[in-house]
């Protein structure tokens, strides 16, 4: 995920000299890779968004110094979310316009469902990296384990790269679980659309949630751990549920009430496909490119 060293260096400079660009955006400038690089080698206007949400670091604090001569040069800066304006205040210093991620609400709207999804049943569903801790995954196991027992059709469908530990999951209902890897963009808008209920179970360490917006566009009914930058997006739950986080009781309970009440799931469906208009590129597009012009 890091790319750092002199012949990174070397090649950043050739493509930042052969590019004469009249500007550069970067991401995440204060990693130690590629963003940091372009930053110490850009010699024009330069604009820089920053994605990460940390509680206060003593590291990244104390490497802010090192940083400096980089960030010094950077003309305009974007947070994606308050939690990730935040952290650059406490680490870094300075401030940041917020405009969030965007998503293209319009690719996302409409999609057939998998083939045999959500079922008579019900179904939840999960996208992400699936031996990332913090994305929560295990939670949801817990919480579909609890459910299934009493809910003899319900599935979970599981998308996204890495490998999933079903050990915790009983075999009884362990073939109810649904793992259909890395997806394609197409196959991706898909899942959104075959499941009854889109969980984001997240464990922290998140700035914004693009899965969420991507849900929301799709008209998911949501359920997502209520921290702070999912509860922001969710507009503090009327776009979507929000359930403890780390807690897989509190889950199967919020999971379980939306999967009993069509009703509440359209009225979470219609809520989110107006709040998500906010992050469509037809509006973020616009401020960014404010940015560039100011």
């Amino acid at each position: 995920r890091l790319s750092f060293g002199p012949r990174t260096a070397a090649r950043v400079r050739r493509w930042i000299t052969e590019g004469r660009f009249d500007l550069l955006h970067i991401h995440e400038p204060a990693a130690p890779s590629v963003s940091l690089l372009a930053c110490w080698a850009a010699d024009g206007p330069v604009v820089a968004t920053f994605h990460t949400s940390n509680p206060r670091s003593r590291a990244m604090a104390a490497s802010s110094g090192a940083l400096r001569s980089a960030l010094e040069k950077i003309n305009a800066r974007v947070a994606v979310s308050e939690a990730a304006r935040r952290t650059l205040v406490e680490h870094v210093g300075g401030d940041a316009v917020l405009i969030p991620n965007g998503v293209s609400v319009r690719r996302f709207a409409h999609a057939e469902p998998l083939p045999g999804w959500p079922g008579r049943g019900g179904s939840l569903g999960f996208l992400g990296r699936l031996d990332e801790p913090r994305k929560g995954l295990a939670t949801l196991l817990e919480a579909f384990s609890r459910m299934a027992p009493h809910r003899p059709g319900l599935r979970l469908l599981v998308a996204g790269p890495g490998e999933a530990d079903l050990s915790g999951v009983p075999d009884s209902v362990r073939d109810r679980v649904v793992l259909l890897g890395l997806l394609d963009d197409a196959d991706k808008v898909r899942v959104y659309h075959s499941t009854d209920v889109f969980c984001a179970p997240n464990l922290g360490g998140e700035s914004f949630g693009i899965v969420l917006t991507e849900a929301m566009a799709s008209g998911a009914a949501i359920v997502a751990s209520d921290i702070p930058a999912f509860g922001a997006v969710l507009a503090d739950g009327a776009a979507g549920e929000l359930f403890r986080v780390g807690d897989p009781d509190h889950l199967a309970e919020r999971a379980g009430t939306l999967l009993d009440s069509p009703e509440r799931r359209a009225a979470l469906s219609e809520a989110a496909r107006a709040a998500v208009r906010a992050y469509d590129w037809d509006t973020v597009a616009a401020d960014i490119a404010h940015v560039y012009e100011t």
